[in-house]
C-alpha cells in the first residue's frame, strides 16, 4: 500500500511539473513573442468569420484579369497582384511573347497557370 501511495505522489508530482512548465512556456511565448504567435492572435481579434484571415493565408487583391488562385500563387512567388496591370496592352502582349515564347503565351492567355519560370522570364514586362 505504501508503494502505491509513493507511486501516485510521484505521478502527481510529474503531472504538476509538466503543467507548470507548460504555463511558464506559454507565458514566455506571450511576453517575448519569439514566433509572432501573439501578433497572429491579436490581429484576428474582433474579426468576423467572413473577414478573418487564417495564419499562412494572404489577403487577395481583386485584379480583374486574375482569378483568386492565380493571385494567391503570385503572392507566394513574391509578386503583389496590386502592382500588376489591370488591362493587357499590345505592348504587354508583345513583351510576354518575347519573354516566354508565342506558344507558351497562347497557353497562358488560354487560362493555363503561369509557372514560377514564366513569372521569372516575364518579370521585366510587369
Amino acid at each position: 500500500m505504501k508503494v502505491i501511495k509513493i507511486l501516485l505522489i510521484a505521478i502527481a508530482s510529474i503531472f504538476i511539473f509538466i503543467v507548470l512548465m507548460a504555463l511558464i512556456l506559454a507565458g514566455y511565448i506571450w511576453v517575448k513573442n519569439p514566433l509572432g504567435l501573439k501578433d497572429i492572435v491579436l490581429d484576428n481579434v474582433g474579426q468576423t468569420e467572413e473577414t478573418k484571415i487564417e495564419p499562412g493565408e494572404t489577403e487577395v487583391y481583386d485584379n480583374p484579369l486574375l482569378d483568386e488562385k492565380t493571385e494567391q500563387t503570385l503572392q507566394k512567388l513574391g509578386i503583389d497582384p496590386a502592382t500588376l496591370p489591370t488591362e493587357i496592352t499590345p505592348e504587354l502582349e508583345d513583351c510576354l511573347i518575347n519573354a516566354v515564347g508565342e506558344e507558351r503565351a497562347d497557353e497562358i492567355r488560354g487560362g493555363d497557370m503561369p509557372t514560377a519560370i514564366d513569372a521569372f522570364k516575364a518579370r521585366n514586362c510587369l
